[in-house]
């Protein structure tokens, strides 16, 4: 609301600044017009206007921290750690990659189930934040996902590595990328093969993105682990659902590893990253 003076008849406009201390303390609220008057008889027309509000945001993603492991089948599973503040929206909604399968969501650590709307993005429900002293608190929402290729890569080639791209802005985005090791990812003389919307950085800019995103940071090995485990439960689940021993499936824990990031992914950017590659074990 804005609220303006007419056309003064009988007073005259004077800063507040000029109002006697006694008046200035019988309000609590900022005092916006200010006027003296001698006699009796005075008009102060006011304009009061009420202007149209805009929309703010009620969910924002300080940090989406990635850890991907690349197969040199060509299959890759990712696991990602989004540090949200929520307001009083429903849902975070996420474009997955195309043909991605989602293993397990989890919000402020416990299990969830999601949903798909008409557009096929994922649904993530949200709780909401705790309200802090200054501001919202945050809360991790995890996704472990697997993408598999319709046919085996072969011992040379690129890659394209996509991200889901989400409905709020993402302030940084991280991604640590583990390829087989005896690959090799430079063209030409040495240059890097990388390429696309994330920039490949030696570490990742420090930003002020909560406590959450710093200990996702310095136990990137941890969560490699935690993947590897994921991977033995799948696989032993199916083996016994089909009667036979499980095939363990080894993620390359130990391969070259790779840190890419984007500050600043807005909900209308395409998260992408290419890499060229050579020398693969052509996998059996």
């Amino acid at each position: 609301v804005e609220i303006a003076a007419g056309q003064v008849v009988g007073a005259t406009s004077i800063d507040v600044r000029q109002l006697p201390a006694a008046i200035v303390a019988m309000t609590n609220q900022p005092i916006l017009l200010a006027f003296r008057y001698v006699t009796d008889k005075f008009t102060i027309p006011l304009t009061i206007k009420k202007h149209e509000a805009l929309a703010t945001l009620v969910t924002i993603v300080d940090s989406g921290l990635y850890t991907g492991m690349q197969l040199n089948d060509g299959r890759r599973m990712t696991k990602v750690v989004y540090s949200v503040r929520n307001n009083r929206n429903q849902f975070l909604r996420l474009k997955m990659p195309v043909g991605a399968e989602i293993w397990s969501v989890a919000v402020s650590g416990n299990t969830v189930s999601v949903a798909k709307d008409e557009q096929g993005n994922v649904l993530v429900p949200l709780i909401r934040s705790a309200s802090g002293a200054r501001e919202l608190a945050s809360f991790p929402v995890s996704i472990v996902y697997v993408e598999t290729p319709a046919k085996v890569a072969p011992s040379k080639g690129k890659l394209r590595v996509a991200l889901p791209s989400a409905g709020v802005p993402v302030m940084h985005v991280m991604y640590s990328f583990y390829l087989p090791a005896e690959g090799k990812y430079t063209v030409g003389w040495g240059d890097s093969g990388f390429s696309g919307v994330l920039r490949l950085v030696e570490q990742f800019t420090s930003m002020s993105a909560g406590p959450g995103a710093e200990v996702v940071r310095r136990n990137v090995a941890k969560q490699v682990a935690q993947m590897q485990q994921q991977v033995n439960v799948r696989a032993d689940a199916r083996a016994r659902r089909a009667g036979a021993t499980p095939i363990r499936v080894r993620l390359p824990i130990n391969g070259r590893l790779f840190r890419l990031e984007k500050v600043l992914a807005l909900p209308q950017d395409k998260l992408f990253f290419e890499v060229q590659y050579r020398d693969w074990k052509v996998a059996k």
